[in-house]
């Protein structure tokens, strides 16, 4: 659960035009270095504050104190969603992931892939499409009647099967494909999260550290033994510095170097809010 002195620095970054300290400052009437201690972890905010923030950002202050994820609170009922028992006690249990499954519904593209699927599941285009396959089955009843030995018939006859709509096939190639769009930009959103994977495009990092391994051989002239070689790539792969004495260090491993003790000096393992507002 994150503290009220991060939701305050949240709301600060939330608004279109991301406010400086002195803006909010401004805003509450208060000085701006006391909007610097409220933001900072562990530092007390007085609860006439907290209302100042809720009025003048309009957020609830079970938000500020990290109750809830929902800036607002909400003012109607339950009901009105219009889903059924069993899907809220999915959500209130948490048999799903609730954040996901909001974060999809707000994309974008969200409306039409339920458009697209509101118009399967109701079959409001059935009708059409057995029409169509009914036309293509008269043609191809036809063509079978002719002389199927010429080369035009066989071509035309091959073509019809091209051209047979299959509904299942082309509802979930189209629902399919605006689904992994949404996916795929929630996850590009969510790259810096401390919850996520840190390994980006391991694909090229991965080739890219290959090359840079194949280029310290051929400056060395490929004297470099295997040993040598895999303990390099094992630095590299940690971006620890492939200075000699750290690949002493790893040969040594489970003799008189520590694994945690080498492994703790690479950059990528930090703490776990290792990547919180890394671009703010």
């Amino acid at each position: 659960m994150e503290s009220v002195n991060v939701r305050l620095k949240d709301v600060r970054y939330m608004s279109d035009t991301k406010l400086t300290q002195k803006d909010v400052a401004a805003m509450l009437n208060v000085p701006a270095s006391s909007i610097a201690e409220y933001e900072k972890e562990g530092y007390y905010v007085p609860s006439n504050i907290l209302i100042k923030y809720c009025q003048t950002f309009n957020v609830s202050a079970d938000y500020l104190l990290g109750l809830t994820n929902n800036l607002k609170q909400p003012n109607f009922e339950i009901h009105e969603l219009g889903l059924s028992d069993a899907a809220l006690d999915k959500l209130r249990n948490r048999k799903i992931y609730p954040e996901l499954l909001s974060e999809i519904i707000e994309h974008e593209k969200f409306d039409e892939m339920m458009l697209d699927a509101a118009v399967y599941v109701d079959g409001f285009a059935d009708e059409s499409v057995q029409r169509y396959n009914a036309l293509m089955q008269v043609g191809r009843a036809k063509l079978k009647h002719a002389n199927l030995k010429s080369l035009d018939a066989k071509k035309d006859l091959l073509a019809l099967d091209y051209v047979q709509m299959d509904q299942d096939y082309l509802f979930s190639g189209r629902m399919g494909e605006a689904l992994k769009n949404i996916l795929h930009d929630i996850k590009f959103h969510h790259k810096d999260d401390t919850s996520t994977s840190d390994y980006q495009n391991g694909e090229s990092d991965f080739k890219n550290l290959l090359i840079s391994t194949a280029d310290d051989l051929e400056k060395n002239d490929n004297k470099l033994t295997l040993g040598q070689v895999v303990r390099t790539l094992f630095l590299k792969m940690l971006r620890i510095k492939n200075s000699d004495s750290n690949l002493d260090r790893v040969a040594k491993i489970g003799v008189n170097e520590d694994f945690d003790n080498l492994v703790n000096q690479s950059p990528i393992i930090e703490p776990d809010d290792r990547k919180r507002r890394r671009k703010k």
